[in-house]
């Protein structure tokens, strides 16, 4: 038999620190995790958790707390991307990249543009996705499908977007789950159930977007550690 810990010995709130692998946790891929789903059960999504910090004049900022950020150590980066269009909409080829992973990458917006993002869980050829677009035009996130199948509503949040400014992009993919952070000041969360594509592309709507810093971070399991 292996030796309990003393509830007291444990923080107040030391439950919600997930990153703390220890006796009793159920976690994504464990012998629990596998014994469950082969039996039909369903894996009921994970917690979205957000790091809040104040600054002096009362906003938030808000962006992936850093215990997090250690589950996926390494990352792969891939080239710069400049896309310019006059007129229409433009997009790069489809690259693969882990059902599981952190994507992150700085983006740069011609004054004028109307908009530019990366499109998730898409197919090979690119016909269908969930599109994360940044509209400059309409100061919001937006959150969308290319898929007609697909029951996903669009989720869209308000953004004050500086002429000339780079903006930094993170996406955290896991299963289901799909969580945006855009300059460390908003947050955009929703559930991809419906496609399963294993790609990712950047696009470009009307304008010229520039794509650089770019980095896929596969998940990397406690246990695997």
């Amino acid at each position: 038999m292996s030796k309990s810990t003393k509830p007291s010995e444990f923080p107040i709130f030391g439950y919600l620190d997930r990153d703390n692998v220890r006796q009793g946790m159920i976690i994504k891929g464990d012998a629990c995790y596998i014994a469950f789903t082969s039996r039909g059960w369903q894996w009921g999504g994970n917690l979205t958790v957000h790091q809040l910090t104040q600054a002096l004049d009362g906003t938030l900022s808000v962006c992936m707390p850093r215990s997090l950020m250690r589950s996926y150590p390494e990352a792969k980066l891939l080239d710069d991307v400049s896309l310019e269009v006059l007129s229409g909409h433009r997009c790069t080829p489809a690259v693969a990249i882990p059902q599981d992973c952190l994507i992150s990458m700085d983006i740069k917006l011609t004054p004028g543009t109307a908009g530019a993002g990366v499109m998730l869980r898409c197919s090979e050829d690119r016909e269908n996705c969930y599109a994360l677009r940044l509209e400059p035009a309409r100061s919001q996130v937006v959150l969308d499908s290319s898929a007609r199948s697909c029951e996903h509503p669009d989720i869209d949040r308000p953004y004050t977007f500086e002429p000339g400014c780079i903006h930094h992009l993170d996406i955290l993919l896991d299963d289901s789950m799909l969580v945006a952070y855009l300059d460390n000041r908003l947050a955009l969360s929703a559930r991809i159930y419906d496609l399963k594509g294993e790609y990712m592309a950047l696009f470009c709507t009307d304008g010229i977007a520039d794509f650089t810093n770019i980095t896929v971070c596969a998940y990397c399991h406690p246990f695997e550690t």
